[in-house]
């Protein structure tokens, strides 16, 4: 992160995160996010900075890829299922 800080360009990264059930992944423009035990939501963060027009249902395929890494992701972790 810190070549980044400095002004050099920062590298392409997939991101994961998980706090209190809910879950997202970022990859390049495409943002996954999930509420708890809510569906998937996809966001083209090149056009849509505030998360306004999920594209899920018009853009599957990068759901399933998204989604199947972020859970790949939380078994490798050791993210606990919240009930």
């Amino acid at each position: 992160m810190l070549p980044a800080l400095r002004g050099a360009p920062a590298p392409d990264a997939t991101l994961f995160w998980e706090h209190l059930g809910n879950a997202a992944v970022r990859r390049g423009r495409w943002k996954l996010v999930r509420e708890h035990r809510g569906p998937w939501e996809l966001y083209d963060m090149d056009g849509d900075r505030s998360e306004v027009d999920d594209l899920a249902h018009r853009h599957p395929d990068p759901v399933t890829e998204l989604a199947a890494e972020y859970q790949h992701w939380a078994r490798r972790v050791g993210v606990i299922p919240r009930a």
